[in-house]
């Protein structure tokens, strides 16, 4: 989805100041999971992973697996192998779409990861090894970081006053409230809009759990493609318009709703990525649809950022498909998943794919109609 252009450059301005709270967070070695590496006594939730992480990392010598945050204040972080599917012939988020000399290979990525759901299902490098093109949903990569961040805060200023000018104090306390825990500084936030300090928290809650944008889909094949090679199907800037341009009441609704069912983090990005990791799309839509909120505003938020951009996405696709050569294509999993996804939208225009399942030894099969 769209986080991936905010967790590129979010963290410009994540500071860790050393507060009074007292956090812990634990990690272990893959290949040796009954020793605990814990942190205890760290500022923020934030600074006890990375200290835990680093614990492990020292540890591990030469060892063979990989460190895994597991737990964050006594609460359970899902591994990755307890994540991962274990059936055989499970669908994966992967369909193959055929129309004369043009294929395409269209795949719902988690923009962040951890080490563990490494390597992929094989299907995913057959279909990146098949292709000539990687299409994403917007090319970071080809941006440099102080012409992104100048982007960014092009349209996540504030033009005038303060979050806390602008935010009922009830919301600004919770946001202050989170903000002290992930070790996010408030003063530093006050000139940004809510939706900037939104996707702030949330890019510091993932880290304190342990996923890492540099192990996201998209930067796993981005950084074995030439930037010759890579499309996009929509733009860095407009990808922050819709982001940080909404009206600021729809902003502030959609923090509230947010900070309302934060502390439910950790559960929900283990049930959004076990739903991945079984190709379960009902669930992913189910998930995304229930953690946006039920207000009007979150509603119409949620029609922009999904089924108006699934509709043209899919135009994007079918202008492919209607070329010559083979195309990968990565768009968040939120993106093919409801009634109204990129695979609907393809149906709409013509084009119906076949949907490649983790048990399938090629990803070759009949060209759709």
């Amino acid at each position: 989805m769209i986080a991936k252009t905010v967790n590129c450059i979010l963290l410009l301005i994540l500071t860790l100041p050393v507060t009074a709270a007292q956090h812990s967070s634990e990690a272990i070695l893959s290949s040796a999971p009954t020793q605990i590496y814990r942190s205890v006594n760290q500022p923020n939730r934030v600074t006890a992973s990375m200290v835990a992480k680093q614990m492990c990392e020292q540890a591990r010598g030469n060892r063979s697996g990989y460190c895994e945050i597991v737990s964050m204040d006594g609460e359970d972080i899902g591994r990755a192998v307890d994540l991962k599917s274990r059936a055989i012939a499970h669908p994966l988020f992967l369909w193959r779409f055929n129309r004369g000399p043009a294929t395409v290979y269209l795949a719902g990525t988690v923009h962040v990861l951890k080490e563990g759901f490494f390597p992929l299902p094989r299907q995913y490098e057959q279909a990146f090894e098949a292709s000539d093109k990687l299409v994403v949903e917007a090319a970071v990569e080809k941006i440099k970081p102080e012409q992104l961040q100048q982007i960014m805060l092009k349209y996540a200023l504030l033009s005038q006053g303060t979050l806390r000018d602008l935010l009922p104090p009830k919301t600004h306390a919770l946001l202050a409230k989170h903000a002290q825990i992930y070790g996010l500084p408030m003063e530093q936030l006050q000139a940004f809009k809510p939706a900037l300090a939104s996707q702030q928290l949330a890019v510091a809650a993932i880290s304190a759990m342990g996923y890492d944008p540099s192990f996201g889909i998209e930067a796993h094949f981005s950084a074995r493609t030439d930037p010759r090679d890579i499309m996009e199907l929509e733009t860095v800037e407009g990808q922050f318009k819709l982001l940080f341009d909404q009206p600021l009441d729809t902003q502030t609704s959609l923090l509230r709703e947010t900070l309302e069912q934060f502390d439910s983090i950790a559960a929900q990005t283990d049930a959004m990525l076990a739903a991945w990791a079984e190709g379960d799309d009902r669930t992913i839509a189910a998930l995304i649809r229930e953690q946006t909120g039920d207000s009007g505003a979150a509603k119409e938020f949620l029609y922009q950022l999904l089924d108006q951009r699934n509709s043209r996405m899919a135009e994007r696709i079918a202008d492919m498909l209607g070329s010559s050569g083979s195309y990968f294509v990565l768009v968040g999993s939120a993106h093919l998943a409801g009634t109204q996804s990129i695979i609907t939208e393809l149906g709409k225009l013509g084009f119906y794919g076949q949907r490649i399942l983790a048990s399938d030894s090629t990803i070759d099969g009949q060209p759709s109609t």
